[in-house]
Parts: C-alpha cells; structure tokens; sequence
C-alpha cells in the first residue's frame, strides 16, 4: 500500500520505547513497588496491552532509580 509506506505506523518496539522513555521518576504510578516499570502505565499510554516480556526484552535494566542513566 502505498499510502502506508509514506506515513508507516511505528511498531510495537518502536511505540513501547516510546513510552518507556516517557516515564517519569518522580511518578509512583508510573513504577513498581520494586523499581520496574508499571505495566498499566505503559499499557495507557499506548492504548494497548503490554506485557513484562516485551518491557524487559526491550529495556531490561529499567528501573527507577537508574531512569535516565
């Protein structure tokens, strides 16, 4: 399709960095009593379920207090 291959959605990958990157640290909605990110934030901000799979496969030494790092 050629409409598609102009303005392409970005992929699942792609859209969980995104959301991963806009955690915030000062949030405790957006962590885990242990640190990791929370899984219903992430899944928020996406309009979709994500799961600890995807996250750790992704951004596996993500947690609160090295966000940023």
């Amino acid at each position: 399709d050629p409409i598609q291959s102009l303005n392409p959605l970005p992929d699942l990958d792609e859209q969980v960095r995104g959301a991963l990157a806009r955690l915030d640290p000062t949030e405790d909605a957006h962590w885990t009593k242990s640190g990791k990110p929370d899984l219903n934030a992430i899944s928020e901000m996406l309009g979709r379920r994500v799961t600890r799979v995807k996250v750790n496969e992704l951004m596996p030494d993500l947690t609160r207090p090295n966000f940023g790092d």
